[in-house]
Order: structure tokens, then sequence, then C-alpha cells
């Protein structure tokens, strides 16, 4: 992530620039970025996935099977609902890892 703000906007930073609140700003939209396409990729609530997050942050607790289930906006069919929860887990922790745990 470092990286990839040091070559996208190195270049266009002004000596009088703030580089802490530029990463903040560019962090904040990567970050804006991946919730949205994990949304969207996954047909997961926006809202739910959000209440997901705060409860990683609160409580140190990956999301449970039935909190996923509840996230997504659709019901998955029984064959597929353990791959699909899987794989929306791994998505959320992929997020977790990289947006939440960076902070910490």
């Amino acid at each position: 992530m470092i990286e990839a703000f040091i070559d996208e906007n190195l270049l266009t930073l002004k000596p009088t620039d703030d580089l802490d609140s530029a990463f903040a700003a560019y962090w904040d939209t990567r970050k804006q970025q991946a919730f949205d396409a994990l949304c969207a990729e996954e047909n997961v609530a926006p809202d739910a996935l959000e209440q997901i997050l705060k409860t990683y942050v609160f409580a140190n607790r990956l999301p449970r099977e039935e909190e996923i289930v509840e996230a997504l906006t659709f019901k998955p069919k029984i064959l597929e609902r353990k791959g699909v929860i899987a794989r929306v887990k791994d998505k959320i922790t992929a997020f977790i890892e990289t947006f939440v745990e960076q902070l910490s």
C-alpha cells in the first residue's frame, strides 16, 4: 500500500504538502474502495459489514457463520452455503488484516 501511494502520489506532492495528511487521505480512499468492492462482489449489505467490523474492533472476534449469512443480501442455497461463507469470511479477514490491523 505504501509503495502504491509513493508510485501514484509522490511526484504530484508539493514540498509544502503534509505527507501524513496525503497518506491518510489515500488510505481512507483505498479503504472505502475495498469496502465497496467487497460489498458489491459478495452481495454483503454495507451496514451489516460495518457492524461486523465494529464487532471485530471492539471484541477482537471474526464474524460467526450466522453473522455472515445475515449480512448477505441473498439467501445462499444449502449446497452453496459453506463455500459462500468461507469465501466471504476470507475476504472480510483480508480486509481486516489490511485496513484494521495495520492501524493498530
